[in-house]
């Protein structure tokens, strides 16, 4: 497996790897490279108010508390898809709503993790309406 070309993104970063595994002796600094990389976080965006569930925005809600809920590749997804690859921020974000039976979440903030496996994170607070 070509580390330098899997993991590491930029090309001046993968050189240094590859350069420093061709001299031996230097493994341990290719390795922390290799695992900085794969626990990068990305954020990608936050949203005022979102909802998997519901089609009209909420009039009258009541908080239901901070909600961090996580879909990874590896996970079964809920919604279908015309391709049959889950659709990782919809899955995220109807995970954390169906963990504390919210109908909405709000300033939900949705974070990417992992080269290997890809996570995709939400962040919210969860709201009912009523």
């Amino acid at each position: 497996m070509d580390y330098g070309q899997s993991i590491v993104g930029s090309s001046k970063a993968k050189d240094l790897v590859m350069k420093i595994s061709r001299q031996g002796g230097y493994w341990p600094f290719s390795l922390c490279i290799m695992f900085f990389s794969l626990s990068c976080t990305k954020h990608l965006v936050t949203l005022s108010v979102v909802s998997m569930t519901k089609d009209t925005p909420p009039e009258k809600t009541r908080n239901l508390g901070p909600v961090n809920r996580e879909f990874c590749d590896s996970d079964t997804p809920q919604l279908p898809t015309k391709d049959g690859d889950p659709a990782l921020i919809d899955e995220a974000i109807l995970k954390a709503q169906r963990s504390i039976h919210a109908d909405y979440l709000q300033n939900a903030k949705v974070t990417i993790s992992g080269l290997i496996e890809e996570c995709v994170a939400v962040e919210a607070t969860g709201l009912q309406s009523y």
